[in-house]
């Protein structure tokens, strides 16, 4: 390049690429999950895009599993006296 006086100049680029962050994170949980503000109730995969602190892309995935409660019944019967 030439500057404004004809001289020659020399420019240097220091260029840093960032390149965007992708992970995985499993988790379960019994009934309900909150993740990122938000609550879920049924398995599933779901993923969110957030911004790292160097301004990319920080993709996570969550692989969530969710337990259900099991419910039970019990007869009794009983002669007499139950103890």
């Amino acid at each position: 390049m030439v500057n404004t006086v004809g001289c020659d100049s020399v420019i240097t680029l220091n260029l840093i690429i960032n390149n965007n962050t992708v992970s995985t994170l499993n988790q379960s949980a019994c009934v309900s999950y909150t993740w990122n503000s938000q609550t879920y109730t049924n398995s599933g995969s779901h993923t969110h895009t957030f911004t790292s602190m160097a301004g990319c892309d920080s993709v996570v995935t969550l692989i969530l599993t969710i337990y259900q409660p099991t419910s039970s019944t019990i007869n009794l019967v009983a002669c007499n006296s139950l103890t």
